[in-house]
């Protein structure tokens, strides 16, 4: 009986990617982030490493919901322009759909130029073949790059 909901999740969908949006605004000098996950498996992965279970389903979130998210991204991703960590002021917005949820956050930089590192290794602990899929955009360039379990760090030039 307890495989019957896992089986019935991977068949929903047998792709495991998930995107991330990070939109540099040197007007105020910070990321304008969205992270966008398939909801049962951000629900999941977020339940196994913080013990506590979110509910995305809920338009609003909440505190708790905020700081196991918070929790969870803080591990898992990370921009060495921003020194600080993702805290609940950092959330400006969520949406849901049917499958997937998007969280938006805000984080102010402490430089915008010069060698930009990102982290991600976002679900990689839940399945084998998880694809995290991350896009960097100014005002003057973009860079997409695909992390994975062999790839969790980009670096690159910003100028």
């Amino acid at each position: 009986m307890f495989l019957y909901p896992i089986i019935f999740t991977f068949m929903m969908h047998p792709v495991h990617v998930s995107l991330t949006n990070i939109e540099l605004d040197k007007n105020s000098n910070s990321f304008d982030i969205t992270f966008k996950f398939f909801k049962d498996d951000f629900q999941s992965i977020v339940a196994i490493q913080t013990h506590y279970l979110i509910n995305i389903d809920n338009k609003d979130y909440n505190d708790e919901e905020i700081s196991a998210v918070a929790d969870y991204l803080n591990k898992h991703f990370s921009i060495n322009w921003f020194s600080g960590k993702i805290i609940d002021e950092n959330f400006i917005g969520k949406e849901i759909d049917d499958l997937a949820v998007w969280y938006y956050i805000k984080l102010p930089l402490n430089r915008v130029e010069g060698s930009l590192k990102i982290r991600n290794s976002l679900l990689l602990d839940l399945f084998s073949d998880q694809t995290n899929l991350v896009i960097y955009s100014d005002a003057k360039s973009e860079v997409s790059e695909i992390f994975n379990k062999r790839k969790i760090m980009l670096e690159f030039d910003v100028y």
